[in-house]
Formats: C-alpha cells, structure tokens, sequence
C-alpha cells in the first residue's frame, strides 16, 4: 500500500483517507496505481457458498432449462436421461441384457445457479395472453461436487439433461431410477 498526500481539493467524493475507512471490505472493481479509493468501489467481503464446488456449464434448449425462466441465485434439480448403452457383454452370457434400458433420474437437488447466458437476444413479448419463448439456448453454469459434475458431463455427452426449478421445500420422495419397464408403478 502507497500511502500519499493529496490536496483536499483533489479528493474524488466519497473518497477514504485512512485504512481504519476500509475495515474488512474488499475492492468490488479493479483498482489501479494512482487511483484514489473512494467508498463506492468496496463491498463487504462475502464468504462463498460454494467454495467446495466447482462451476460448470452446458448449453440447453429453453425447454430443458425451465423455459429460459432460471438465473442466477437459483437453486434446480438436475435429472439426467439416458438412451440404451450397450453393457458390452460376453457372448456367452445369457442372462445379462445385451443393452441397458432407457433411463431418467432425479440426480441431483438444490444445485445452484452461477450463470445464465442466452446465445441469442430472448423474446419478451406476450401473444394472445402467453408469454414467448425465444428460441434460444441457454448457458447455464452450476456449482457442482467435483463428482456430480462428472456425471453432469458424462450426462452433457452422451444422454440429455434437464432442469427443474427446485426451491428449498422439495424433497425427493417417491423419486427413482426411471425406465420404460418402471414409468408407471408409481402411478394411481
């Protein structure tokens, strides 16, 4: 830290002339040599929620992103889906499917948003009283574990992902491993 003499003259508003102004915040914008620090470029120091996770993105259609309406500071379920694989069975195997099934699944609850991007400028208007959605992917970025954001990938490459907006109240019951051979057990 420089500490320098300006003439009172010379002080931007709201500029700080002792350390003892600055306490624990922490510069909200870049700061340059020769600058003066003036209290509107702080911001009380926040401690992450995240700092065990780590950020990853996809590209998702706005009907895979809860209709382009998710930002940031949300929280979503991930469910993940998955066309048959082949399980790369021995010949002599009988027993085991020669493919897996299709499958769906809540995979992951109370994720949250980092990030939301469109590719392309988002329709707002409204026709006959709905509301448009443009046709725009959305870049959704969230704060995984290092292992769900594994399975997110794996998911992003080879299967489908969609999301759900999931407040805090949502639990997972009656949630599970869904394929064509399950889908309605559950229903009444």
């Amino acid at each position: 830290t420089h500490v320098g003499s300006v003439q009172a003259k010379a002080l931007q508003p709201g500029a700080l002339t002792s350390e003892d102004q600055i306490g624990s915040q922490v510069a909200a914008s870049d700061l340059q040599p020769g600058d003066q620090l003036v209290k509107g470029r702080l911001a009380q120091a926040t401690r992450s929620e995240n700092a065990d996770k780590v950020t990853i993105s996809a590209t998702l259609s706005a009907e895979r992103a809860v209709g382009g309406t998710i930002k940031a500071g949300d929280t979503v379920g991930v469910y993940l889906s998955f066309e048959p694989f082949d399980t790369n069975k021995p010949e002599s195997d009988t027993t085991t499917p020669a493919k897996t099934p299709n499958t769906t699944h809540l995979e992951f609850q109370q994720v949250p948003v980092t990030n939301v991007q469109t590719t392309s400028d988002p329709v707002s208007n409204e026709k006959d009283g709905q509301a448009q959605v443009s046709s725009s992917n959305y870049i959704v970025t969230l704060a995984l574990t290092p292992a769900q954001s594994e399975r997110f990938v794996f998911a992003t490459e080879f299967g489908h992902v969609w999301l759900s907006n999931e407040p805090a109240t949502v639990t997972d019951d009656g949630t599970g491993l869904i394929t064509l051979g399950n889908i309605y057990a559950g229903a009444k």
